[in-house]
């Protein structure tokens, strides 16, 4: 059975990582597999249980997670058969056979132009808008 062992205060866990490493716990790994045998977990379940997640993950029922909450799940996930493997709960750990884990996608930033930063400076100007100073420092 899936647990999250108790935070004490000699962990290296902050509060907030454990209240989120509970939450992923209670809500997405404990109705999936709190209920079977760790040992019987399979690469299988879990690509299945990934897919799932990805297709109609989303607690409103609107859709799937995103590839980047899944990623987040399957560290967890992996922290917890890891940990177990090394209690001699496990033998090994069934995610190193998984084949699906999903990758975020990477982030690209991009910058106004200087022409565009004028053009915001100039609106917020005419509308003496209370983001002029706001816009101003962001710019320099």
């Amino acid at each position: 059975m899936l647990a999250l062992p108790q935070r004490n205060h000699r962990s290296s866990v902050s509060m907030q990582a454990y209240a989120q490493y509970e939450a992923i716990v209670k809500k997405r790994l404990i109705p999936w597999a709190g209920a079977c045998d760790i040992k019987a977990i399979t690469p299988m379940q879990i690509d299945e249980f990934y897919a799932t997640l990805l297709q109609q993950g989303r607690a409103d029922g609107k859709g799937g997670l995103s590839a980047k909450s899944v990623l987040y799940i399957h560290r967890v996930l992996n922290g917890a058969l890891g940990h177990a493997v090394q209690k001699g709960l496990l033998v090994k750990n069934p995610l190193l056979s998984v084949t699906n884990i999903p990758k975020a996608k990477k982030f690209k930033a991009s910058a106004y132009s200087a022409e565009e930063i004028r053009s915001l400076l100039e609106a917020a100007v005419a509308e003496n808008s209370f983001w002029q100073a706001a816009i101003a420092l962001a710019a320099i």
